[in-house]
C-alpha cells in the first residue's frame, strides 16, 4: 500500500521510525519489502521529537551516519515522517 503512495518517491527525505531505531534520508528506492536510504544517518537519541520535527537534527542528542545507503525492512516501520531540513552530514 505504501509503495503507491506519492510521499514515498525517490529523492524525497524522511525520518523513519523503526520498532527499535530511528533513521534520517532520502529515499533511493521503495519496494513492497524495503526502502533504501542514501545520504543517511541512525539516530540512537532524537532528543524531544516534536523539537527535531520543528528545528531539525541540531536538535539530535547522538547522530551516527551511514556513509553508503542503509536498507529498512518495512515490516519493521511504525511510522515515516516527512523531513523537512538539512539532512544531518556529521556524527555526534
Amino acid at each position: 500500500m505504501l509503495a503507491r503512495n506519492a510521499t514515498l518517491v525517490p529523492g524525497v527525505c524522511v525520518l523513519i521510525k523503526t520498532v527499535t531505531d530511528y533513521y534520517v534520508g532520502r529515499i533511493l528506492s521503495v519496494n513492497s519489502a524495503e526502502i533504501l536510504l542514501t545520504e543517511a544517518a541512525w539516530v540512537p537519541d532524537t532528543g524531544r521529537l516534536s523539537e527535531c520535527l520543528l528545528r531539525g537534527s541540531s536538535v539530535f542528542v547522538e547522530i551516527e551516519m551511514i556513509p553508503a545507503w542503509v536498507v529498512i525492512n518495512r515490516a519493521a516501520v511504525t511510522a515515516i515522517i516527512a523531513w523537512m531540513h538539512p539532512l544531518p552530514t556529521e556524527t555526534r
